[in-house]
């Protein structure tokens, strides 16, 4: 009679042993095969390692592109043995490599990348890095965005003014003849320019011609410019033309509140018109009680939606933290 032999289970840990084994000879003859092409393609040179060699090892032209750039990639190919042997992850590590040397320059994008690796294990995938390669992509974004921002000042001779401690009004035609530029314009004209520039006769090229406004703000490459003209609702017309004169499209205005229901007649209370040079910011911010009446307040509203640095126009005094001037002074 024949007896059943019965096996004995090895265990648990032996198997995962085993296994381990086996995944780190896949790493190694994975990085093995990489190396290997990339010593053919020093040798034989890129032509016929990509015409040749890859037809008959029947890899595509994408692949061995991929594992190329894995293989000239030396940080990467020092900690090898830390690695996931996984083409895709791998490869989005050299695109890693290479954003953040063109983000933040050779010596800081090759330290955020080696940081980067110590985090990176067996397990890590393509996926978990994503995070990264967004930041890299807007910090380029912003680098590029800055770089036309400098190009467009150079061709004006321009640059980002410096700020002003507010001592003392500064001289229209100074600010004119200067380079100064600035990225928030608040305009605060009496009623005898709104009036002047409110006839039908005077176009909005009339206005940009008498004050160029405009000249002084600086390129929206970067950030969106902010405009703002407060002045009285009947003149509305006018400081909208002010607006587009300087160089702004209208967005929105603030209006005084008196926390009352319904429809409000307003007629010669003052107002705040606002306009940008950019993206539309779709600006949701609400005056409350917090917000000073008056002149101040509009002023703390181009503060908090502008930034530095800013230039008052119209200005009857100067104000701290401010450029002013007045173009009907000087």
């Amino acid at each position: 009679m024949a007896h059943a032999v019965a096996l004995k289970s090895k265990g648990i840990e032996y198997h995962i042993a085993e296994i381990q084994k086996a995944h780190n000879r896949v790493r190694e003859s994975f990085f093995e095969f990489i190396w290997s092409m990339k010593v053919a393609k020093d040798d034989l040179g890129q032509d016929i390692l990509g015409k040749e060699l890859a037809s008959v090892l029947a890899i595509s032209p994408a692949s061995l592109s991929r594992y190329l750039a894995i293989a000239d990639c030396a940080p990467l190919m020092r900690r090898q043995k830390s690695l996931p042997p996984v083409l895709n992850t791998l490869y989005t590590l050299t695109q890693l490599h290479d954003l953040f040397r063109k983000a933040y320059g050779e010596n800081g994008g090759l330290g955020k990348f080696n940081r980067v690796l110590q985090g990176v294990d067996k397990n890590t995938e393509a996926d978990d890095l994503v995070s990264f390669v967004q930041e890299a992509k807007k910090r380029i974004a912003s680098n590029a965005k800055k770089e036309r921002e400098r190009g467009l000042l150079d061709i004006s001779g321009g640059q980002i003014a410096s700020g002003d401690d507010g001592s003392a009004l500064k001289p229209w035609k100074e600010l004119i003849e200067g380079k100064d530029r600035f990225r928030t314009v608040f305009m605060n004209p009496d009623d005898r320019v709104l009036e002047l520039i409110n006839e039908t006769s005077t176009s909005v090229n009339d206005v940009h011609d008498k004050y160029k406004i405009a000249d002084l703000r600086t390129p929206s490459q970067t950030k969106t410019v902010q405009g703002f003209v407060y002045c009285s609702s009947e003149f509305i017309p006018a400081g909208r033309k002010l607006l587009e004169a300087a160089g702004f499209n209208y967005r929105d205005m603030f209006v005084p509140t008196t926390g009352t229901e319904g429809f409000e007649h307003i007629r010669r209370e003052k107002v705040l018109l606002r306009g940008e040079r950019g993206a539309d910011q779709h600006v949701t911010l609400k005056v409350t009680e917090e917000i000073e009446p008056g002149e101040a307040g509009a002023r703390s509203i181009a503060v908090v939606l502008g930034s530095e640095p800013r230039l008052y126009v119209f200005a009857s005094e100067p104000i701290e933290n401010w450029t002013c001037s007045n173009p009907d002074r000087s």
